[in-house]
């Protein structure tokens, strides 16, 4: 036996209507915001240079030099993991690593970026000296 539809009110179509509504806003968000893989990391470029300046002063450090990856996890999101080196006092390489949260290919790249990271499954670029 076939269920059929309930009875359509008008506070039903306004509340489908207003949903709708919020789903397209949505996504005109989303596409608003997606960049490029330098613009993400530029984004990101404060925490990871206030980051570095605290392993420097609290660990009595030198950066040297860094990486950043962006990292593929499935196929619909993403991390950014970092690689900082350092000397400490006595010339000693130290390596610090921070990881950022898991999000959402389509919340941050363009359609192209987001083939791109589908394809490498990594992308990699190296990070300046935070500027004092």
């Amino acid at each position: 036996m076939k269920k059929e539809n309930a009875i359509r009110t008008p506070v039903f179509d306004f509340l489908v209507d207003k949903a709708v509504a919020a789903v397209e806003l949505s996504n005109v968000i989303i596409k608003t915001n997606q960049a490029g893989f330098e613009d993400y990391i530029n984004k990101k470029a404060a925490e990871l240079d206030a980051y570095i300046v605290k392993q420097e002063e609290e660990w009595k450090l030198s950066y040297v030099a860094g990486e950043v990856s962006l990292n593929l996890v499935g196929e619909e999101e993403f991390f950014l993991k970092a690689q900082f080196y350092f000397k400490n006092g006595a010339g000693e390489w130290v390596k610090k690593e921070v990881s950022g949260k898991t999000l959402r290919l389509d919340w941050e790249f363009t359609p192209d970026c987001q083939n791109s990271l589908l394809i490498n499954k990594t992308v990699k670029f190296e990070y300046e000296r935070p500027v004092d």
